[in-house]
C-alpha cells in the first residue's frame, strides 16, 4: 500500500510509547469505548458522524459503517472471492 493511502487513525507501538507520562508512572487502562459502548446512540452519532472535524469533513474519526466497510474492501483486494464487506462484515 502506498504511503499516501495510509490512515494514520492507528499505528503500531515503538519504543517511545514505553515511557510512561502520567503522574502515576504506571498504565493506566480506561474504560474502553467500543462501537457498542458509547455512553449512548447520541453521543456516538455526534461523534462519529455531525461534526466537521476539518471544515471539509475529511477528518474525523474513521469508525463508521461505511468507513469501516471501506477499509475492509480495500485490504482485501481481489484476493477475497465474493467477499462483500457490506454484508459480510
Amino acid at each position: 500500500m502506498s504511503k499516501s493511502k495510509r490512515s494514520y487513525c492507528f499505528r503500531h507501538a515503538n519504543e517511545a510509547d514505553e515511557k510512561i507520562e502520567n503522574h502515576t508512572g504506571d498504565w493506566v487502562t480506561g474504560t474502553l469505548v467500543g462501537f457498542n459502548n458509547w455512553p449512548n446512540n447520541d453521543f456516538r452519532a455526534k461523534v462519529l458522524e455531525g461534526k466537521n472535524w476539518s471544515g471539509d469533513g475529511g477528518i474525523r474519526p474513521k469508525l463508521s459503517d461505511g468507513d469501516f466497510a471501506a477499509n475492509l474492501r480495500e485490504a482485501a483486494g481481489n484476493d477475497v472471492p465474493g467477499f462483500d464487506p457490506d454484508t459480510d462484515a
